[in-house]
């Protein structure tokens, strides 16, 4: 379990970190920009785009084991249970 937070925890580090730098240059990109260019923030595009589906995986995967009981009535507050 330890490793899946791990992992969360860096894929949102880098998601982070990269995702202004690739929206910057996915807008710079015009008639003019050389086909490289244009070909690099594409591709990093698409990467930022698997690492924000493998997060979203492994946050599905996370939520697996969760148990939500629905209490009502009075001094009944909001949380979770650890897994046991």
């Amino acid at each position: 379990m330890d490793d899946i937070k791990d992992e969360i925890a860096e894929l949102k580090r880098h998601i982070a970190l990269v995702s202004p730098m690739v929206e910057r240059d996915l807008a710079a990109i015009n008639e003019s920009t050389p086909r490289p260019v244009k070909m690099i923030a594409e591709f990093n595009a698409a990467t930022l785009a698997d690492k924000k589906a493998r997060l979203q995986e492994l946050l599905d995967a996370e939520r697996e084991h969760e148990l939500e009981v629905h209490l009502t009535g009075p001094n009944i507050a909001v949380g979770s249970a650890p897994q046991l």
